[in-house]
């Protein structure tokens, strides 16, 4: 791997749908019923199930110095993180700050913005820049 540039990258699927679905609001709690009962009656697996095997393959259960990045010595000399903290579909803290802390993560590798949700609105040409920045500086 060369050049790993996410935005927006889930830390634990698990965790994001106990405590944004299942415990949220009103809506989403039904939502997320319906849901349950959908996964159940196509396989057979219990909500608690899905969500432990959720957060089995989530990032936040592997060991991605040694799975992911193979012999590269450290992510952070190539992995790139953007987020917006008031992104109502990936929260900023349930996901990005666990993210950069699990990685160690330098200021040099992500960038945030305060405004934008998840489509990183009206943040597009700085976020487009950065991108490229650290594409042309590691490809």
């Amino acid at each position: 791997m060369k050049v790993l540039l996410s935005g927006c990258a889930l830390h634990d699927l698990g965790e994001n749908i106990q405590k944004r679905i299942l415990d949220g609001p009103w809506w989403l709690r039904v939502f997320g019923k319906l849901i349950a009962w959908r996964i159940r009656k196509n396989t057979g697996v219990r909500m608690d199930e899905f969500i432990k095997r959720a957060s089995q393959i989530s990032p936040s259960n592997m060991d991605l110095r040694g799975n992911m990045f193979g012999t590269m010595p450290n992510p952070s000399q190539r992995v790139f993180l953007a987020h917006v903290q008031d992104d109502s579909i990936v929260d900023h803290d349930l996901n990005f700050v666990k993210n950069k802390e699990m990685l160690g993560l330098g200021d040099e590798n992500y960038i945030t913005f305060e405004t934008g949700g998840h489509e990183f609105e009206h943040n597009e040409g700085p976020l487009g820049a950065w991108m490229l920045l650290k594409l042309g500086r590691y490809l």
